[in-house]
């Protein structure tokens, strides 16, 4: 079968440049392969220009010209890469070709070459050559030749349903009519198909018409088109039919003359009436009769188009049922079933649809369901205690129907009773005794339904009881605790009031059966207490007056030791008070710091002792008494001072001074928080007494002020709680160093003037020494003595001649046997034939080398002065702790392990400065009684300051 027009679509294809004779451009696909017949297709042809799967840029491809033959190009061509393109006039070949844009690797045509030919229409499927020439830079030429199939469709466009469907019924307005269509091969040609239609007094199955209705078709091959019903010149009946619906290749659906669809026109809606019940209709049953009559002109129509209604009945505006087999202009009678609905006023009503869509909807209609008796409220709570001849209201409604009668019965058992209303409410008298009872009350309404509520009451006609009340005569404290329990046979709560001294104090409501409890302040003495109660009905009970004593004196407390500020050595230690009260002592508590930390309870007459053992250092301390009425009372606090720890001795000094090179610095302190007194002293080896001081501090001693010798240091504390400590410390002064010639004179190389007979040779060193010279020997035993005028001066008087010159070798040596024979004094001077000068003086080391001393004649000779001295003993301002071996390895400090019980007493005093041959030493002296130091130690009893004299020392 002989189709319509086919697309074909071909492009670009890429090609390689070839730098080879041959070139290897060659097609890698085309798609598609096949096509319908009359369709129009992009064909996608990839080209490849390549060698060993590398591009080569000097054998681009240049030019392409594809060759159709039996296919026609249709005159749509898009340019490729801005290459130049030609179409030859019979249309059956297509060139490109450009001079700068070469493709080197090869060209994808999905986007770069398009143009579209015509396929013919084929009676069967048939194969066609397109052929390709290829061109690149270097002249080279590729032919190829594609294969291609055109298909063959005869297959007709099948349609899948239409809308509205056949022997339909419509409303008279505008219409949609709906169609849906299935091509499976060549495709749809979506703006072939149309409609006919004419109208009709009846169902028509053939004929002309002129009447059109275009369709709009989609991809999804629906389509569409608007059918007007609403002109009023229409029959009741439309027929029509389907025309030219084609695919690509020519193959039509079509109804020809026929008229296979058929519509009739409902012009109005339905009609509709209900029967029964009537508005306002009262019913006590469970089931609602009702019935209406519905029509439409629908019913008109062949019994193809099966007319018909469908009616829903609505209960209070909710589909109740719905029936789809309404009989036409006939009643529809049906039931409600009112089983599941509360009493009360109801509405009914009935919608109906036709198949046309349109819809009709009656009135409603009320009506009223009363299937209970009237309501009956108590105006009371249930099980509410009432007193006697009271009345227990309660009110009757019914909304629905009248109220024909009420009455009321006790308990079941006493009989009815009718009552009349007053005021819209019924009452019920209560002449009754004490006890519960059951009230019923009953009322019916017109329709005789019956209904009754009941209540329970309790008559009390009972005072309440007093069950206890605080015992009459008791003791207390300023702060009262008075309490009370009341209970009733009926009531749950009561309402009391209580009374002190005949005035209000308290009013509460309490459980029946609780106690309640009063606190209030009052003064000492005597005061009475009462209290009334009164349930809810007002029975009134009041109690006796009772009366209670009030005791607000405190106890009072004795602190009898220690002392406050009290100090001891001794961690165990004993609190000792007496307490007393009229009322005797419940417990007594000792505070220390502010927290209780012991008590007791047995208080008696007389002293009570709290012991206990200390904390190190200071402790505050009170006692707290309670009577056995609570009365509290506490003591004003004391202070306790517990120290069992010695005080810390620091004494620091060096074990070796060298006597010529050495200044000493002893450092001395001692630190207890509860220091009474300290002494420092220094001895030598002989006992003698040097220096004390009573307070912490430095004494700073010059070198060559000590002797040589070996001295002891002593050390004692006592602090206020009795603990003493002791400590001595070794240290000597030793001499390991030569004499040293400070001065000489005459000078080195001085001339004595003509005449000079004598010469006095002086020399003074810095110890107490020995000096001998010669004129050329170092031999001690062959040098002359030289004379002392002080143990630091030497001299010797040499006679001399004019116009002479003299040299002597000095020597000196210490009292301990320490020479240096490199340290001797060369000294070189001359007597000259003039007039004599001064002989001058030199000063030096004591030891000056022999190759630097030079010749001199001494003429005078000078005393030097020892200007060293002992330095003040400054206090120190922080007092360190003990220093123990292995803390100052130059240092030995003894302390004994278990202080010895001394006490140093009556020490006052202060230090002053004495001076003795320019040195100075401290000296205590203490302003007492006499001006006596008596103290004692662990060196033993001493009752006497002893101050000696110290040879080469000092003097006093």
């Amino acid at each position: 079968m002989k189709k319509g027009l086919i697309l074909l679509v071909l492009i670009s294809l890429l090609v390689m440049s070839i730098v080879e004779a041959k070139n290897s451009a060659k097609i890698n696909y085309i798609s598609p392969s096949e096509i319908y017949e009359g369709t129009s297709q992009n064909i996608i042809t990839n080209v490849e220009n390549k060698k060993g799967g590398v591009c080569d840029s000097n054998s681009s491809i240049n030019y392409m010209k594809f060759t159709l033959k039996d296919l026609l190009i249709s005159g749509y061509v898009n340019n490729f890469n801005s290459w130049e393109y030609f179409i030859s006039d019979d249309k059956k070949n297509i060139e490109y070709s450009t001079i700068s844009s070469g493709i080197s690797c090869g060209i994808d045509t999905n986007e770069e070459v398009n143009f579209s030919v015509t396929a013919p229409l084929v009676s069967s499927d048939e194969n066609y050559d397109i052929e390709l020439l290829a061109k690149d830079l270097v002249g080279d030429s590729k032919d190829s030749q594609i294969k291609f199939k055109v298909l063959n469709d005869d297959l007709v466009p099948r349609l899948l349903s239409v809308s509205p469907v056949n022997f339909s019924i419509a409303p008279n307005k505008l219409i949609n009519l709906n169609l849906q269509f299935q091509e499976d091969e060549s495709g749809f040609v979506k703006s072939s198909p149309f409609i006919e239609y004419k109208d009709s007094d009846k169902v028509t199955y053939s004929g002309d018409t002129s009447r059109l209705v275009d369709l709009e078709c989609n991809d999804s091959l629906s389509c569409s088109g608007l059918l007007d019903l609403s002109n009023t010149l229409l029959s009741s009946f439309i027929d029509y039919r389907l025309k030219n619906a084609s695919d690509v290749a020519g193959n039509v659906l079509d109804d020809g003359t026929n008229f296979p669809y058929h519509i009739f026109i409902d012009n109005s809606n339905p009609s509709l009436s209900l029967s029964s019940p009537v508005d306002d209709f009262k019913t006590n049953k469970n089931i609602l009769s009702i019935d209406f009559i519905a029509s439409d002109d629908s019913f008109a129509a062949p019994s193809d188009f099966s007319p018909s209604l469908s009616c829903d009945t609505y209960l209070d505006s909710d589909i109740y049922s719905t029936d789809s087999n309404v009989l036409n202009n006939s009643d529809n009678p049906s039931n409600i079933d009112l089983s599941s609905i509360v009493d009360g006023v109801h509405s009914w009503n009935v919608i109906c649809s036709d198949k046309a869509g349109y819809s009709t909807s009656s009135e409603s209609r009320s009506f009223s369901v009363d299937r209970q008796g009237p309501g009956i409220t108590f105006l009371l709570e249930d099980n509410m205690t009432l007193s006697n001849n009271t009345f227990v209201p309660f009110i009757v409604t019914d909304s629905l129907n009248d109220v024909s009668h009420v009455w009321y019965s006790y308990n079941s058992s006493s009989g009815d009773f009718d009552l009349e209303q007053l005021f819209g409410i019924y009452l019920i008298p209560t002449n009754l005794s004490d006890g519960s009872y059951l009230l019923k009350a009953y009322a019916n309404d017109s329709f005789n339904n019956i209904n009754s509520s009941s209540i329970n009451i309790i008559i009390d006609t009972i005072s309440p009881v007093i069950d206890s009340l605080t015992a009459n005569g008791s003791v207390s404290n300023s702060s009262v605790l008075l309490s009370y329990a009341a209970s009733d046979n009926h009531a749950s709560s009561l309402g009391c009031d209580f009374r002190i001294d005949n005035e209000f104090v308290d009013s509460s409501i309490i459980d029946s059966g609780s106690s309640k409890d009063i606190r209030k302040t009052l003064s000492d003495g005597l005061h009475s207490y009462n209290v009334k109660c009164l349930d809810e009905v007002g029975n009134i009970i009041v109690s006796d007056t009772n009366y209670i004593n009030v005791d607000d004196t405190m106890p009072v407390i004795n602190l009898l030791s220690p002392l406050d500020y009290s100090i001891t050595n001794s961690s165990d230690y004993n609190i000792i008070f007496s307490a007393s009260d009229a009322y005797d002592i419940k417990y007594c508590k000792l505070y220390v710091d502010g927290l209780s930390v012991m008590e007791n309870s047995t208080i008696t007459t007389g002293n009570t002792t709290f012991s206990r053992n200390w904390n190190e250092g200071n402790s505050s301390w009170s006692i707290g008494c309670v009577d056995n009425n609570y009365n509290s009372a506490v003591s004003e606090s004391r202070i306790l001072t517990v120290d069992t720890l010695p005080p810390v001795i620091s004494l620091l000094s060096p074990d070796v001074v060298e006597f010529q090179k050495d200044n000493i610095s002893i450092s001395f302190s001692a630190s207890d928080i509860n220091k009474e007194s300290q002494l420092y002293e220094l001895f030598d080896s002989n006992d003698e007494f040097i220096a004390f001081s009573i307070v912490d501090g430095n004494a700073l001693y010059d070198k060559m002020v000590l002797p040589r010798g070996n001295y002891v240091l002593h050390m004692t504390s006592l602090d206020r709680a009795g603990n003493s400590v002791e400590v001595f410390k070794n240290m000597s002064v030793v001499d390991n160093t030569i004499p040293q010639i400070l001065s000489f004179s005459p000078s080195k190389g001085f001339k004595f003037g003509s005449g000079t007979q004598n010469v006095d040779i002086k020399v003074n060193t810095d110890e107490e020494s020995y000096c001998r010279l010669s004129q050329s020997s170092l031999v001690w035993n062959d040098m002359s003595e030289m004379s002392n005028s002080t143990p630091f001066n030497h001299s010797f008087s040499l006679s001399v001649s004019s116009d002479s010159s003299y040299n002597r070798l000095i020597l000196c040596q210490d009292l301990y046997g320490h020479l240096d024979f490199d340290e001797s004094l060369n000294l070189s001077f001359s007597v000259d034939a003039v007039a004599p000068g001064s002989p001058g003086e030199s000063t030096g080391r004591g030891g000056t080398r022999r190759q630097e001393i030079n010749n001199t004649i001494v003429v005078q000779q000078q005393t030097p002065v020892n200007t060293n001295v002992i330095r003040n003993i400054e206090p120190v301002t922080e007092k360190p702790s003990v220093v123990e071996e292995s803390q100052n390895p130059s240092s030995s400090v003894s302390v004994e392990s278990e202080p010895v019980n001394n006490k140093l007493s009556g020490i006052t005093g202060t230090v002053i400065k004495a001076l003795a041959n320019k040195r100075a030493v401290y000296i205590p002296v203490f302003l007492g009684a006499l001006g006596i130091l008596s103290y004692s130690g662990f060196l033993g009893v001493r009752h006497y300051l002893r101050i000696r004299k110290f040879n080469k020392m000092f003097k006093l």
